[in-house]
């Protein structure tokens, strides 16, 4: 009947999940706080300082508490990754803006299986697979960051301006570190890990509303 019609109508209405409740936004800060709360766990726990001369994944070996930790950390931000990837395709088509989401979502869930990779495979016991999954990530990210203009036009100068930086900076640290090692890959890395946040919340605050403005 029509009242019952009506009643349900208004139940569904109430009860449903907002369509803004889950995007990619949340993913991003999400990622955020797990990957810097391992990290900053890992370094107040780990045993020794060696790290500091060395790079994070010094962190996740020897199997201490500590790296226990970092590791475990590394695999739920990858979790995180993969989700935002996944919630920015839906946000993107949200926006009808949906060219390059499906390659930007690959993209992602590429890179969260190289962070799992790397907390699966520590440095201590699987040097080379350990280097492969580091050095994938680092060519996958940057290499996203670099083409993402290209890839699709749902995102703002800000998020593009970021990654150029980020590109350029990162990679002149990383060609300093092989050809002088004047400095440390934790150095390299750390830089690069605060360019990789700032770009994923810009990136992901981009797709987040239902109207842009830039």
């Amino acid at each position: 009947s029509t009242p019952n019609r009506q009643l349900v109508f208004c139940y569904n209405k109430v009860m449903r999940v907002p369509e803004h409740h889950y995007r990619s936004s949340h993913a991003a800060a999400a990622l955020v706080l797990v990957g810097t709360t391992g990290i900053v766990l890992g370094m107040l726990l780990a045993p020794d300082t060696l790290w500091l001369q060395l790079h994070l994944s010094r962190l996740g070996e020897h199997g201490y508490l500590s790296a226990a930790l970092f590791n475990a950390s590394l695999v739920v931000a990858a979790i995180c990754l993969m989700t935002m990837g996944i919630l920015v395709r839906k946000d993107m088509y949200g926006m009808d803006m949906p060219r390059g989401a499906e390659l930007i979502r690959n993209w992602f869930i590429s890179i969260a299986f190289c962070w799992i990779g790397l907390a699966v495979f520590t440095y201590d016991q699987h040097p080379p697979i350990h280097d492969f999954f580091g050095y994938g990530e680092f060519v996958l990210l940057c290499s996203l960051m670099f083409f993402l203009k290209n890839i699709s036009d749902a995102f703002s100068d800000r998020t593009h301006y970021i990654g150029y930086i980020a590109v350029l900076t990162t990679g002149l640290l990383m060609a300093v570190y092989h050809l002088t090692h004047s400095i440390s890959l934790l150095s390299v890395e750390l830089y690069g890990l605060v360019y990789a946040y700032a770009w994923f919340l810009s990136l992901t605050h981009d797709v987040g509303k239902p109207t842009r403005h830039f």
